[in-house]
């Protein structure tokens, strides 16, 4: 399974999963993203906030990113760890990213499948655009995009035959 540096987990090493691409030439050789940079930058002004239920093993986290400060470039946003009593796990980190950047985080490698699909997740039911990225030694990796929810993920999973090893679910998004 490789590293993530997935968008939503730039400063949140803890999060499983992986980034397929975050280099223009391997966009060259890849799926459609799920949105522009610019329907990133749209729909995430200053103030956003997205949380998640993380899921790694018998380990529950709450993972909260507010995007502080967005601009036609980039943004900067923090992150937060808390259990589910809220109790802090970690410092809040700060990352900055630019749109074009955020979006290749999205572009997945051709040999993944990109499907549509519906999925209900705690924030909601969602029309998404699902892609299926095969892995090593039998781990599939499952990233739901909401078709009109421009951004990270609503679900990401983590698969090994019929066990999820990691599973990341909107929580909410305000």
């Amino acid at each position: 399974m490789k590293t993530t540096t997935h968008w939503l987990a730039l400063p949140l090493a803890a999060l499983a999963g992986a980034c397929a691409s975050t280099g223009s030439d391997a966009a060259l050789a890849a799926l459609p993203t799920p949105y522009t940079a610019e329907q990133i930058r749209d729909a995430t002004p200053a103030g956003t906030t997205i949380a998640y239920r993380m899921v790694i093993g018998d380990g529950v986290s709450i993972q909260t990113m507010r995007f502080v400060t967005v601009d036609a470039d980039g943004t900067t946003f923090e992150t937060s760890t808390t259990a589910e009593d809220g109790t802090e796990l970690a410092p809040t980190q700060t990352a900055t990213a630019g749109w074009a950047e955020l979006r290749d985080h999205a572009a997945f490698p051709l040999g993944a499948a990109r499907t549509r699909a519906t999925v209900t997740v705690p924030a909601g039911t969602y029309e998404v655009w699902r892609y299926t990225v095969p892995g090593d030694n039998g781990v599939t990796e499952v990233y739901d995009f909401g078709v009109d929810l421009p951004g990270p993920p609503v679900r990401v999973e983590t698969r090994s035959g019929g066990e999820v090893l990691f599973s990341m679910q909107l929580l909410e998004r305000t």
